[in-house]
């Protein structure tokens, strides 16, 4: 039985496949499936149902991975703010507030990495506000501490930017033996330290970032 290209189950293979070409490293062929898909889901579910956003955030992360940042930020915005406004004029309880706290820091990240600094700030700050109530002592926190300045820092507001990149390099460095994601993020709070005191004309603070960062990129023998 033919059931359609807009049937339920046709779009639920169609999203399958492409997941199973993307998690095959197969970008290409995810691609098409996944913007067709979500291109029917929008105009047969509409653009807030739970199905139309999360084919978005599977197709943002295709996009990422086939060198779009651009089209990326453009599906986490929409997708964010949809939660947001499904989320507003309610209590919010603390999984609906994590949820929001990391969608709001993918599109901060997001921002952030297309110099979209005033952009990246307003998502960091509505981000960590979250991630304060929610989980107050986690990498996470710090890591968005850590964007917060740089986007701080991108619009030359120095003054604010340094003690949160101190802080989010001071926290992500604490945790780094106990939380691979830590460990992670600290190259990226590195590089933002150095690129701070170098655009601030602090050589000898800059270097000392500098030899850390190399140490860490460094392969371990």
């Amino acid at each position: 039985m033919n059931l359609g290209p807009d049937h339920p189950d046709t779009l639920g293979s169609m999203s399958n496949l492409a997941t199973v070409y993307e998690a095959d490293g197969q970008v290409k062929k995810a691609l098409p499936l996944f913007e067709e898909a979500l291109a029917t889901t929008k105009t047969k579910l509409g653009p807030d149902h739970p199905d139309t956003l999360r084919t978005m955030g599977n197709l943002a992360k295709v996009y990422q991975e086939d060198g779009n940042p651009a089209g990326a930020l453009l599906l986490l915005e929409a997708k964010t703010l949809a939660a947001e406004k499904a989320a507003s004029g309610q209590s919010l309880t603390m999984q609906v507030r994590s949820k929001l706290a990391n969608q709001q820091d993918q599109v901060g990240e997001a921002s952030l990495n297309l110099k979209k600094y005033p952009e990246a700030e307003t998502w960091l700050r509505k981000s960590l506000a979250n991630f304060e109530i929610t989980i107050p002592d986690t990498w996470g926190v710090f890591d968005t501490r850590s964007m917060l300045g740089a986007a701080l820092a991108g619009q030359k507001k120095y003054q604010e930017a340094e003690p949160l990149l101190l802080a989010g390099y001071k926290g992500l460095k604490e945790r780094k033996m106990t939380v691979p994601a830590a460990k992670k993020a600290l190259v990226p709070a590195l590089d933002r330290l150095v690129q701070f005191y170098e655009a601030t004309g602090n050589a000898v603070e800059a270097e000392r970032y500098r030899k850390e960062l190399a140490a860490r990129k460094a392969p371990k023998k």
